[in-house]
């Protein structure tokens, strides 16, 4: 009786040992998926460029070229105007050719916020020829107020698309004030471009802004789910 029992408690020992190299082997497998998925959603579809600037730049309306082929999808012209008061409003209106298009509210672009598609049908406004120069946001001349994309209280985004060849690419351009600005300019919210993205598969929506997977953060999930298999098998193993 002895004997068998002795036989008995090897044997349980045995197969709780296997299913713990079973396991762990099974852990390191989802550990090695995690991290190949990592690398596979690394390969980004989108395309974001960020901006840097001089600390004693007040406004920038540099031009963009989604796809660096050498010419500018999209470009912005700021000007003025005096009214007989002697107070001046300005302006910053974008541009393009035939093929490149943006997301109109009437004639002015439509400031979007976090979480906007931009795709072939949009959710509000409508697609209109860049070459119209429709205006991105105004700054008041009567009360120094700024109104549309990066304004105060408005969305920070415009909607584009530009065309290859037969093709639509969708994209966003972020707009908003460069930091540290020089103390001697005046106090005015001029929105400037400080970030832009495209979808690099043609015709395919683009979400504003696109979140990538960090490698890291799905390596650290991988790594807390084998740490947790591990402490409930050696928990059973007391039983």
């Amino acid at each position: 009786m002895e004997t068998q029992t002795g036989r008995s408690e090897g044997a349980g020992k045995f197969s709780g040992e296997s299913l713990n190299v079973k396991i762990q082997r099974h852990s390191i497998f989802v550990l090695f998926v995690s991290v190949l998925l990592a690398w596979k959603t690394a390969q980004a579809e989108v395309v974001d460029t960020l901006l840097t600037f001089d600390p004693n730049v007040a406004a920038s309306w540099t031009p963009v070229d989604f796809n660096n082929d050498g010419t500018n999808d999209f470009s912005f012209y700021f000007y003025g105007l005096t009214t007989l008061g002697g107070s001046a409003t300005f302006f910053l209106d974008v541009a393009g050719d035939g093929s490149n298009h943006v997301l109109t509210q009437g004639s002015s672009v439509l400031p979007l916020d976090l979480g906007t598609t931009i795709s072939f049908t949009p959710i509000a406004g409508s697609w209109a020829d860049a070459s119209s120069r429709p205006n991105m946001w105004t700054q008041l001349g009567s009360s120094g107020q700024v109104v549309g994309v990066g304004a105060p209280d408005s969305g920070d985004y415009m909607g584009v698309r530009f065309a290859v060849g037969s093709d639509w690419y969708y994209g966003w351009i972020r707009f908003g004030l460069i930091p540290n600005p020089p103390p001697d300019l005046p106090a005015l919210p001029w929105p400037s471009v400080l970030e832009f993205a495209y979808e690099t598969n043609p015709d395919t929506a683009i979400v504003i802004p696109t979140p990538e997977p960090n490698a890291l953060s799905l390596i650290g999930v991988s790594a807390v789910l084998i740490l947790g298999i591990k402490k409930a098998i050696k928990k059973r193993q007391k039983y």
